[in-house]
């Protein structure tokens, strides 16, 4: 009775999760494939705080007008906030004010917002703008006497930095180099003092630059990575030339890499805020290549609306990049079950090879890999030298942790000195499975020997990788994302394979042998 149960709710549910999946394919159109044809972000800023006793009053700074991406939507979301945005004439700047006359508790402003990149230009750019003036306190420079210490330093420094440039871009890199090889250089003292707000090396080339006669900004955004859940904000400067604004290169942080967004320019910080405390603004990213779904969405018919409704898509940025690891936790316990159930591989813990897969996804596969023996290796060494101590079972465990955690540390610092970035996920290892994984790989080599631990650890990893293989890839977590019902599937599986009760394939071997050895004659041909 209990394997027909099984059997038939293992059926209803892969026709549940099957016919939702038909419906979204065959009659909404969604793709089964991530698609690149028309390539989006989904953007996601939020300031958090605490409001006081009076009138909240919240200004934020939205993503710019700029070539090379379209806004084809964003949302302002608020518990009873009044929003309005305006656009600066002056500087292009976007700002959202947001206000309330009363709130008490915790308060969340969101604004969200999914950016087209295109390649056509997707506003009229501005006109020339007038050469900046270069203001210290509320002196111009042009008033400044030739005498003074301020005019003194700024002339020395283009005087030093021209010397060694023929063009803005050449003299970005001049500029660069004295900034950080001469911190302590009275010029830049005299800055520092006269113009406390100049905080970055963009600040201080964007006023070297005006001074030297371009006509240069600060600009202000964040780097287009997919699967940014806190993105940082950065600094670079462009110079206005041929009629355009162009970013000089050698201004941007040396690990930047990837797209650039405009975020706004000039001076300020991203937000300002009155009538409340313990203000924190975080930025999201998301790369969206699923364009049919979106489209599908917007034209919002009826039943668009209703699976929409239960799409991971509605969530906020920073949730949904959870929820993209969980939604694939399944597929790790489908295969951790065909392994230990129907294949008969042992391994150091149920669910320990799956976290140790998520893990090798910030350190890739390989060098995850390494990296997990190199500090099992450690771990034992250090266990070793425990037992000598003769410790109790959870102090023994606590110092090994505190083992871990020491030699992680000392990891990170020596791959950072070698250059190597995989490293610096190192601290995305489950430490406490880690523990667990040193002291059973312990107990194991005094009971059962070396030969059989090693298969063991060796058998955890193989799993380990598997696992990564089959959950960490854009075709799996597009459909597990795009098509949610196909958990149920899955769940389906996983009872049929719990329900399995004939011989392992790895023990089949094994119990013909024994077979064998109590039917001696049982193999034998008989005589014509």
């Amino acid at each position: 009775m209990k394997t027909s149960a099984t059997i038939i709710t293992a059926l209803v549910l892969i026709a549940l999760g099957l016919g939702i999946f038909a419906v979204k394919v065959l009659e909404l159109g969604y793709p089964l494939e991530p698609s690149e044809n028309s390539q989006s972000w989904h953007i996601e800023a939020q300031l958090s705080f605490i409001p006081g006793y009076k009138p909240v009053k919240a200004s934020i700074f939205l993503p710019r007008f700029t070539d090379g991406f379209s806004i084809v939507d964003e949302n302002f979301i608020s518990d009873g906030y009044g929003v309005t945005t305006a656009v600066s004439e002056k500087t292009g700047n976007r700002i959202s004010k947001w206000s309330k006359r009363s709130s008490r508790g915790h308060d969340v402003l969101f604004y969200r917002t999914v950016l087209y990149q295109t390649d056509a230009a997707t506003f009229q750019k501005n006109a020339p703008p007038e050469r900046n003036k270069v203001v210290f306190g509320s002196t111009e420079f042009s008033q400044l006497a030739q005498t003074d210490p301020s005019f003194m330093a700024l002339s020395g420094l283009i005087e030093e930095a021209s010397e060694r440039s023929a063009d803005s871009d050449t003299m970005v890199d001049a500029l660069t180099e004295i900034l950080n090889k001469k911190q302590k250089d009275a010029r830049l003292q005299t800055l520092r003092e006269d113009r406390p707000e100049l905080s970055s090396h963009a600040d201080f080339i964007a006023l070297i630059l005006n001074h030297s006669g371009a006509i240069a900004r600060v600009v202000h955004g964040i780097e287009l990575k997919d699967r940014e859940r806190v993105a940082h904000l950065i600094e670079w400067v462009e110079v206005y030339d041929n009629n355009q604004w162009r970013k000089l290169e050698n201004s941007l942080p040396a690990d930047v890499k990837g797209t650039l967004l405009p975020w706004w320019v000039g001076d300020g910080r991203a937000f300002t805020l009155e009538g409340g405390s313990r203000a924190e603004f975080k930025v999201s990213v998301k790369q969206h290549y699923e364009s049919q779904i979106t489209e599908r969405i917007w034209k919002g018919d009826e039943l668009s609306r209703l699976f929409y409704s239960f799409s991971i898509y509605r969530l906020p940025i920073d949730v949904l990049l959870v929820f993209s690891v969980l939604l694939l936790l399944p597929i790790g316990c489908l295969i951790i079950s065909v392994f230990r159930q129907i294949i008969g591989v042992s391994t150091f813990g149920t669910f320990s090879p799956i976290l140790i897969a998520i893990s090798f996804r910030e350190t890739q596969l390989v060098s995850g890999m390494i990296l997990f023996a190199s500090i099992v290796g450690i771990g034992m060494i250090f266990r070793g030298f425990l037992d000598k101590l003769q410790l109790l079972m959870v102090p023994r465990l606590a110092s090994i942790l505190v083992g871990i955690v020491i030699t992680m540390y000392m990891l990170n610092l020596l791959m950072f000195d070698l250059g190597i970035t995989a490293g610096l996920s190192i601290s995305l290892f489950p430490i406490v499975i880690m523990v667990m994984t040193i002291e059973r790989i312990s107990i194991m080599m005094d009971e059962s020997g070396f030969k059989k631990t090693m298969n063991t650890t060796i058998s955890s990893l193989f799993v380990s990788a598997v696992a990564y293989l089959c959950m960490f890839n854009d075709q799996v977590e597009h459909l597990i994302l795009t098509f949610p019902e196909l958990l149920f599937v899955i769940l389906a599986l996983i009872m049929l394979v719990g329900r399995y009760n004939g011989f392992k394939l790895l023990e089949i071997g094994r119990f013909k042998t024994v077979d064998m050895a109590m039917n001696p004659n049982a193999n034998q041909k008989p005589k014509a």
